[in-house]
C-alpha cells in the first residue's frame, strides 16, 4: 500500500513485480485478490535473493527496472529523481538514499591490507547533487535492464544473500558504467530485518565474509592487489578466530568449498 501510495503520481507506464521466493502462506494468492495491477511471479522454493530478482527483471518490459526489498519502504516521489539520470547511456544504476535517523549516509570503498572494506560516510545534511559511488545496495536501486541482462544478472554464487549487488556493480564499473546515488530520491530501509527473522547473527557474519572473498576472487585481476590480498588471508585466516573473529575464518573457508563453482 505505501508503494502505491508512492506511485499515485507518477504519470509515466510502469508494472509492479512481485516475486514470491518460495514462501508457504499463499502470499502470491492474497495480491493477485486484492492488487490486480500486480504481476506475480511464485518460485516453487527460496532459491535466494540473486535468483529471485533475476527472475523478476527477466519479467520486466521496461528498460528501467527498479529493485525493492520486502524491507524497504519508498517516499512519495521517489522515481523520477532517478529515471532523469538515465538519458546519460553511460549510466547502470541509480539508487534511492535511505537516510539513517536522518542522516545522510553514503557506502564507501577502499581496497586496504589485501581486501576491499566497506564503510558509510556521512554526508551534509543539506547534500542535493548526485553522487558517483562503487557500489550500490540493490534493495531500492533502479537498474537500465539491458545492460543488468548484459551482465547476466546478479551470480547465484553468492546465494543465499549478500556482495551480489557489490559483484555486479564492480564488473559494471569495469566496462566504465556509472552507479549513482540520487539524494532526491528516499527510501526508508529496516536493514536486514527480513534476513534476521530467519537466519542467526553468527550465520549472517559468515555468510557476509564468504561472498565477499568470492567477490574479490572473482573480480580481483590487479597482479599487486592480488599478491597483497593472498598475503592478508595468511595472516589473518589464523589471528581472527583468537581476536573473537572466527566468522571470517568460516567465511574464507565457505568460500574456498565453492571455488570449483567460482572457477
Amino acid at each position: 500500500r505505501v508503494l502505491f501510495a508512492a506511485l499515485k503520481d507518477f504519470d509515466g507506464e510502469y508494472v509492479v513485480i512481485i516475486v514470491d521466493d518460495g514462501s508457504s502462506d499463499n502470499i502470491v494468492g492474497f495480491i493477485d485478490s486484492f492488487f490486480k495491477q500486480v504481476k506475480t511471479i511464485n518460485l516453487d522454493k527460496n532459491y535466494g535473493f540473486a535468483y529471485a530478482c533475476n527472475a523478476g527483471v527477466k519479467q520486466s518490459r521496461y528498460e528501467i527496472v527498479y529493485l525493492l526489498n520486502s524491507d524497504v519502504a519508498v517516499g512519495p516521489g521517489f522515481l523520477p529523481p532517478l529515471l532523469k539520470h538515465f538519458s546519460d547511456k553511460n549510466v547502470f544504476a541509480v539508487s534511492s538514499i535511505a537516510p539513517n535517523q536522518d542522516q545522510l549516509w553514503v557506502p564507501w570503498v577502499r581496497f586496504r591490507l589485501g581486501i576491499f572494506w566497506y564503510w558509510y560516510k556521512q554526508l551534509p545534511d543539506d547534500c542535493k547533487l548526485p553522487i558517483d559511488l562503487f557500489i550500490t545496495t540493490a534493495g531500492h536501486t533502479a537498474f537500465d535492464k539491458n545492460k543488468f541482462i548484459e551482465l547476466n544478472g546478479f551470480d547465484v554464487l553468492f546465494s543465499p544473500f549478500y556482495a551480489e549487488d557489490g559483484d555486479i556493480c564492480w564488473r559494471a564499473a569495469k566496462r566504465g558504467w556509472r552507479i549513482i546515488m540520487e539524494p532526491q530520491s528516499y527510501v526508508k530501509h529496516s536493514c536486514a530485518k527480513t534476513i534476521n527473522r530467519f537466519y542467526s547473527d553468527a550465520y549472517i557474519k559468515k555468510i557476509h565474509w564468504k561472498n565477499r572473498t568470492l567477490m574479490t576472487w572473482k573480480n580481483l585481476t590487479n597482479a599487486s592487489f592480488i599478491v597483497r590480498h593472498i598475503l592478508f588471508l595468511l595472516l589473518e585466516l589464523p589471528l581472527m578466530p583468537l581476536i573473537g573473529k572466527k566468522e571470517f575464518s568460516l567465511g574464507v573457508i565457505l568460500a574456498l568449498k565453492q571455488l570449483p563453482q567460482l572457477l
